[in-house]
């Protein structure tokens, strides 16, 4: 916590994603009650914290749906993942304002070239974050089709997860804490 907040996290950033990380973690190990707690916890707190615009507001409206969808409520749920798709529309706009600080580097080498070519580094780390934005669209594709989504989501945020607190690891939060049943 405390080094998220040096980062420029509030608590609440943090919150919400390990609200997330567990109710993902209780769908894998079929915790239903466990998975939507967390869920809804996590839908308030972004309601309240969040803007709109924030693609962390459009997973939660997901994820409502699917606790609502584990409860038999299939029209609220379907009605609530189109409201999410229809926000997550806009996720691609969290990329302009996006901050990216540097990653530790395995040499001096690779330091000095992301130093030196700082704006191609970035444009290679916004294409990346784009093509998970467009996974995730694909995936709330799926779920208002009531079909199995198509991509890797909670399992791939366990490897994917940077280890930096900024705005990457926000939108990958957003992108991949999409709650889900997934094969892995």
């Amino acid at each position: 916590m405390r080094e998220a907040l040096f980062s420029g996290w509030s608590r609440w950033d943090l919150v919400w994603e390990r609200l997330q990380e567990n109710a993902n973690r209780a769908i894998r190990n079929d915790d239903k009650l466990a998975a939507c707690a967390r869920i809804v916890a996590a839908s308030v707190l972004a309601a309240v914290a969040f803007s709109k615009n924030d693609p962390r507001a459009a997973t939660s409206v997901a994820n409502f749906a699917f606790a609502a969808n584990s409860f038999g409520a299939a029209k609220f749920a379907n009605w609530r993942y189109r409201a999410a798709r229809n926000m997550w529309n806009g996720a691609g706009n969290a990329l302009n304002d996006m901050k990216i600080k540097p990653r530790a580097r395995s040499s001096v080498f690779h330091m000095r070239m992301e130093i030196k070519h700082r704006d191609a580094y970035r444009a290679n780390m916004a294409r990346r974050m784009k093509k998970f934005i467009d996974e995730t669209g694909e995936c709330l594709d799926c779920l208002i089709e009531k079909r199995s989504v198509t991509h890797r989501l909670y399992s791939r945020w366990r490897g994917e997860k940077p280890p930096l607190f900024d705005d990457t690891r926000k939108i990958l939060g957003a992108c991949l804490l999409l709650a889900a049943t997934e094969e892995d």
